[in-house]
């Protein structure tokens, strides 16, 4: 526990408290809330084939080969766009609820649409005679969105590339040069085609210097040489593109000093082709959007325009679709009614959380304060520790507009202080005990006594229903329905989650991302409930634990309440460690019949029970309290340590016999690797691991006993 908060903290340390890093926050201040842009492809290659010649072909070509293919320059006459009309097909994007829009430059092809003096290889000395770039810039400003350049580093056209890098350096400098000269102020440059040469052939270090100079306010990307994306400090954002590096959480996502962009096509060319008709559906596009928003990222989803310079008609209803969506989850401007900002912090004055200086001192009282059930809220606390327990939400949130509980982990949200929001459930200055007369069964609430010193009782809270929220046998915690919870660090109780149990199979959705939750029982619980099938209870890059081993206690509790089996996860847990000295996921209860489906994506499952077997072994990695057939989890790219993988029903410490539950049902996608005891098997599709997994357990260990990282 000790070492994995040292882990966290630790990376706040390369965050710079001087004037750069605030240069850097105001930069970037629109792009972390943008959420939403397209990217547009358009060159040559967009054109028809002309006289036994494809451009496409020619570009396919010159990717293989690296360098130009004859014959590919007779496009340049033939480049005339008739339908480029930018106002209006921005017009298009923006109501679909895109922020910016990145725009072709110069492609890896060399042709440039912008007027440049270094070259005649553009759209004004060949076809088109105008300055599209301009065009788009223009336009962009007029309709209110925010605009990126695109431009390729390498260029197949261009004589020096291959022969003399440092003198088409030198073309390449100067033509960014006119990009931030000749354009008036602009939102970024939008590299690509670093992949041939290092950072330092590129000269980018002088590069970014330039663009700093000449326009202060624009934001660069990552791509700025072999091997620096999602790594250089240079950079003012990362980026990650296609489903095959999205899909997978990367390191720089738990950078938090840097927002980071994935970019991903409508089918599977960046350009447009008619013969690309495998296109994603409006729901998949959606589904993608709410996974890359819910990681903190921003989608930037590709269009390549036709020949003509128009939006193609195929991907006009995805684009629309996309628009109604958002306008949906934007509904925050309705009748002129505004989502709201509360601010939290004990430096505030406790007015009205309308700002930092009015904050409200407890997290509690900017909860209750959420005006309204229309979701889109935000409550935005300093980092701190805050003793609270039993919280309550005023109001849920809505479809497409969460609320978000949300820590000021880095300092980018204003609060001046920087590190965890910490919300100990065992510091509130309360005797509290368990109610003898009240609801609950088996499980009693608690109640709070007058007499006594809490003075006497600091300390882990360990009573039936204390935790950070409030639930228990007669109030369902479904008023945090639709949350989002961000950067906080829960513990001091029972355990941190929500349970429904009063209101049993209600549908519930959460996101919890980048928080530390440890716990008596879990150390984040999600029951009683069932999983909407488009929307799961989602768990990504986060630590949890639970430290007990009695009963129903897991780094991860789970309770679904689904009548029959289900096709679609109600929980999908990512890139998280889960801890327990029992199990490290746990479902189901006695009393309690529910099917769960669970999806764990990238985690690292840890059980810190090797007991000889005459000892007290562990029940399992992962367990069903009953039945075992209760219980289907997908694994995807997981490993798990502890005395073995499954159990289900049985024997169970502190518990009454039960009888042995059965297999629980899996499946298996990626590497998904087991340490377990010698005598125990590996379940079928699982790697069986000859060694100890070191990597995996550094998550579990302070920083200076971790192996030192490769150059």
């Amino acid at each position: 526990m000790m070492g994995y908060a040292v882990i966290m903290l630790s990376l706040m340390a390369g965050a710079d408290g001087d004037g750069e890093a605030a240069s850097a926050a105001s930069r970037q201040a629109w792009f972390r809330e943008a959420q939403f842009g397209f990217i547009i492809h358009y060159s040559l290659f967009s054109l028809p084939p002309h006289e036994g010649l494809d451009p496409y072909a020619c570009n396919v070509e010159m990717r293989a080969i690296n360098r130009a293919v004859p014959g590919y320059e007779v496009f340049a006459d033939q480049f005339k766009p008739t339908k480029f009309e930018p106002k209006r097909w921005l017009k298009t994007l923006e109501a679909a609820g895109a922020r910016y829009i990145v725009f072709t430059t110069k492609n890896h092809d060399g042709f440039c649409l912008f007027d440049s003096a270094l070259t005649d290889y553009d759209c004004v000395d060949h076809g088109a005679g105008r300055d599209l770039v301009r065009e788009v810039v223009d336009g962009a400003r007029e309709v209110g969105l925010k605009v990126l350049l695109y431009y390729s580093m390498l260029d197949w056209h261009h004589p020096a590339y291959h022969d003399d890098l440092p003198t088409y350096v030198d073309f390449m400098h100067g033509q960014v040069r006119e990009l931030c000269t000749n354009y008036g102020p602009i939102d970024g440059i939008w590299f690509d085609g670093e992949w041939d040469h290092p950072l330092d052939a590129w000269r980018s270090k002088e590069l970014v210097a330039m663009i700093r100079e000449l326009q202060p306010l624009a934001l660069i990307n990552d791509r700025l040489g072999v091997g620096e994306r999602g790594k250089t400090p240079l950079c003012d954002f990362y980026t990650r593109e296609q489903p095959n590096e999205i899909d997978h959480p990367m390191a720089f996502e738990q950078d938090r000093t840097r927002p980071w962009e994935a970019c991903m096509t409508i089918g599977n060319e960046w350009v447009y082709r008619k013969d690309d008709t495998d296109l994603k559906s409006t729901d998949e596009l959606v589904r993608i959007y709410q996974d890359i928003a819910g990681r903190g990222g921003n989608w930037l989803l590709n269009v390549g325009l036709t020949a003509e310079g128009d939006l193609p008609t195929e991907f006009l209803p995805q684009i629309e679709g996309v628009g109604k969506w958002m306008a949906k989850k934007t509904e925050t401007l309705e009748n002129g009614r505004r989502a709201v900002t509360l601010y939290v912090s004990k430096l505030g004055d406790n007015s009205d959380g309308s700002s930092w200086e009015k904050a409200f001192h407890t997290i509690q009282a900017a909860t209750a304060a959420i005006p309204d059930g229309r979701g889109g809220h935000r409550v935005i606390v300093r980092p701190d520790t805050y003793p609270e327990a039993i919280i309550h939400a005023a109001h849920k949130g809505a479809p497409g507009a969460y609320n978000e509980l949300v820590g000021d982990f880095d300092g980018f949200l204003g609060s001046g202080a920087r590190g965890w929001v910490v919300i100990d459930s065992g510091a509130p200055e309360v005797v509290v005990r368990t109610d003898p007369n009240g609801p609950g069964g088996g499980n009693k609430a608690w109640m709070l006594l007058e007499e006594g010193d809490p003075k006497e009782e600091y300390g882990l809270k360990s009573i039936d229903w204390w935790g950070t929220f409030r639930c228990d046998p007669v109030h369902s915690a479904s008023d945090w329905d639709r949350w989002t919870f961000r950067n906080l660090y829960f513990a001091g109780s029972e355990g941190s989650g929500w349970d429904l149990t009063c209101e049993k199979g209600a549908e519930f959705t959460t996101i919890v991302e980048h928080c530390v939750a440890i716990g008596r029982f879990a150390g984040m619980c999600v029951g009683a409930f069932v999983g909407r099938r488009d929307e799961p209870v989602v768990f990504r890059d986060s630590f949890f634990m639970c430290m007990d081993w009695w009963g129903d206690a897991a780094g991860v509790y789970v309770r679904a309440e689904n009548p029959q089996k289900n096709d679609y996860p109600d929980v999908v847990i990512e890139n998280c460690t889960l801890v327990g000295p029992d199990n490290a996921l746990q479902a189901g209860n006695p009393g309690f019949d529910g099917y769960s489906r669970v999806h764990l994506k990238g985690c690292r499952l840890f059980s810190l029970n090797f007991s000889q077997p005459h000892g007290q072994p562990s029940t399992g990695v992962i367990y069903s309290t009953m039945k075992g057939d209760l219980l289907h989890v997908d694994l995807e790219d997981c490993i798990l340590a502890g005395y073995k993988v499954f159990g289900a029903g049985g024997p169970q410490f502190g518990s009454g016999e039960r009888p042995d539950g059965g297999p629980i049902s899996y499946t298996t996608k990626g590497a998904v690797r087991a340490y377990v005891h010698f005598r125990q098997p590996v379940p079928a599709g699982m790697e069986r691991l000859r060694f100890w997994p070191v990597a995996e357990f550094e998550s579990l260990l302070p920083p200076e006993f971790h192996n030192p990282k490769p150059d």
